[in-house]
């Protein structure tokens, strides 16, 4: 009923049924969980920092002002102000706390700001200078004032009080604690405090010392994920890695270079060929270094590599191209790192001129690699500037030359473009915002499809995709905001993932023995059984049902993945036909048959291997 996409909503308080929402110019209220909505007029318009409840009554600071209301949130108060803003107003279970914006100063309240009084903060000014607090918390008469320092490397410092604000002692004995570059949130349950910056600290003993929450990676920002033998590597947003020994039960912090441990800005990403997993790091001052590990990662070898201009990594082999000009000269050096060999060696293309390739731009196809040459004056761009894309050039990993593609309908190579170039092992994929094409085997133009959720029809070529793989001839898609597809063929019929993703949010994907790895953006790491395919006459999918007995709900599942559309039926005992479904491609179906009498009944699966059939009994 209000129209809260014309809002700046700042700020949300829920208690039982209740929710509170704090918009720029006034606070939005719902008692039914925001089926239906009021509105309060006299708030000055500005910036919220926070809403909470304290002794049952409830409070809403703006960044000058506090107001109070004693009727659940109906009207409301000004109790307080300050014109030159606050940095922060909590509560704690003993008292109020409001935080000035352009120093480290605050006055506490014992009575909902019907009374107040400073307290005396030069030692907190001393300890954390005139800084805004990035966060304040306390139980009793414990409080704790976070912040971190004025660079961005700087790590982050606290102080805590143990009688509610009156001395103050810096926390860690005054050392520094690198718990984190950017300060973000923060809770705390009496002497146990929660601090979420890059990765979530945890203490135990009132902000003495402090220990980062690893195991799980419940709600992480999953960028990558790589596997190498029995050892999983993780990058998370936006630049903390973790590696697990132990199939993911348990995760530690990747142990950076000397050179990046105190480095806020560093940035780590891994790659991997069949037997190798590559390094990249980079820090803010330091030149990049790139390192291979044929051991999960126990022992690291670098790379004899300058400043590259360009590497790439297909299935078997690291690239490095590096290209220089000196008195109006190109030079390029390519060099190759075989899974077979030990050492970069010179590369060279058969019967191709490299100074024609458009630097730096390369697509990675798996096995092979594609880049885009223009003539002689360099890179050409938008048909409407009166140039053109000439070729397109697919290579393998020994530099031949495969074959030419066509003019690509929607170049990735051209900024600005969110177009996507996908290959299978088969069909070349081009996605744009609106459109998709394909590319088969021996075709010689694109051709337009329609890829959709086979399931509702709904088209996949307007969400963002998150990747794009194969695996024994299964194609995984992510998209973000729907989940994990697949697809069996170059139709363009995708299916979503059974059973479906809770947090559809995928970011990439990686397949290790029996499981698929799905990471996520903000949902952590899911799992999937990974899929024994057949469309093979002879295959026997081996389908069983459960819960058997039942209620009306069948599960069914199928020991192989089943390429093809599955057409079932249901028959009772008199073989009389009850319902009849078509089955998607997969390995895992959930379906419903409420109201059928008890008794037993008959399932067929007809697929391309046969006809197979089951029992099923009905008790209710």
């Amino acid at each position: 009923p209000l129209d809260f996409e014309t809002e700046f909503l700042q700020s949300v308080f829920v208690k039982g049924d209740t929710l509170l929402v704090g918009s720029t110019f006034t606070i939005y209220r719902s008692t039914d969980r925001g089926e239906s909505w009021t509105s309060t007029e006299d708030l000055v318009p500005a910036s919220f920092v926070s809403i909470f409840e304290y002794k049952n009554e409830f409070f809403a600071a703006q960044d000058r002002y506090i107001y109070r209301s004693s009727d659940g949130g109906v009207t409301w108060k000004k109790v307080f102000s300050n014109s030159n803003g606050y940095g922060a107003v909590v509560a704690t279970d003993t008292f109020l706390l409001a935080f000035y914006a352009d120093k480290s100063r605050l006055v506490r309240s014992t009575d909902g700001f019907r009374t107040f009084k400073t307290i005396d903060t030069d030692t907190l000014k001393t300890h954390l200078g005139y800084g805004q607090p990035e966060w304040a918390g306390g139980s009793g008469n414990m409080l704790y004032v976070f912040q971190y320092g004025n660079f961005f490397y700087s790590p982050i410092r606290f102080c805590y009080s143990s009688d509610g604000g009156n001395t103050w002692r810096q926390g860690n004995k005054g050392i520094p604690v690198s718990i984190g570059c950017q300060l973000n949130d923060g809770i705390n349950f009496g002497r146990h405090l929660l601090i979420a910056s890059d990765l979530i600290q945890h203490s135990v003993d009132s902000a003495r010392t402090f220990f980062p929450l690893q195991k799980g990676l419940k709600s992480a920002s999953i960028r990558q994920i790589l596997h190498q033998k029995e050892t999983a590597f993780v990058t998370i947003l936006p630049n903390t890695s973790y590696q697990s020994s132990n199939a993911g039960q348990s995760w530690e912090k990747y142990q950076l270079p000397d050179l990046l441990k105190y480095d806020c800005n560093q940035r780590v990403w891994f790659e991997k060929t069949d037997k190798r997993v590559f390094r990249y790091r980079f820090g803010l001052f330091n030149s990049p270094e790139i390192a291979y590990t044929e051991d999960e990662g126990q022992h690291w070898v670098v790379l004899d590599i300058d400043y590259p201009s360009v590497n790439f990594i297909t299935q078997n082999a690291f690239f490095s191209w590096e290209r220089t000009y000196a008195s109006g000269v190109t030079v390029d050096k390519f060099r190759k790192f075989d899974d077979k060999g030990t050492d970069l060696v010179p590369f060279e293309f058969s019967g191709f001129d490299l100074k024609s390739f458009i630097y730096p731009l390369l697509i990675i196809f798996g096995d092979r690699f594609m880049d885009s040459s223009g003539d002689k004056l360099g890179v050409k761009f938008w048909d409407r500037f009166g140039v053109k894309l000439v070729d397109y050039h697919i290579f393998d990993e020994n530099g031949i030359l495969i074959r030419n593609l066509p003019t690509i309908p929607c170049s990735p190579f051209l900024f600005g473009n969110s177009a996507s170039l996908y290959f299978d092992g088969n069909t070349y994929y081009n996605f744009c915002f609106d459109r998709a094409y394909i590319l088969p085997p021996n075709a010689v133009d694109w051709q337009n499809i329609y890829p959709q959720d086979w399931t509702t029809g709904i088209p996949l070529y307007h969400n963002t995709r998150t990747f794009f793989e194969t695996h024994d001839g299964i194609i995984w898609v992510g998209l973000e905001g729907k989940g994990l597809f697949y697809a069996t063929d170059n139709t363009g019929r995708f299916y979503p993932a059974q059973p479906q993703m809770p947090y559809p949010y995928p970011t990439s994907i990686s397949f290790v023995e029996n499981n698929i790895w799905v990471g996520t953006d903000g949902g952590g790491i899911w799992t999937y059984p990974l899929p024994k395919t057949t469309n093979d006459q002879a295959d026997n999918p081996g389908f069983k049902a459960f819960p058997n007995p039942s209620d009306g709900a069948l599960n069914l599942q199928s020991e192989l993945f089943v390429k093809g559309e599955i057409d079932f039926s249901l028959r009772d005992a008199a073989g009389r036909q009850m319902a009849t479904e078509t089955l998607t491609p997969g390995q895992y179906w959930s379906l419903d048959f409420p109201g059928l009498p008890k008794g037993l009944y008959f399932l067929q699966m007809r697929t391309e291997s046969g006809v197979f059939g089951l029992k099923w009994l009905i008790l209710n």
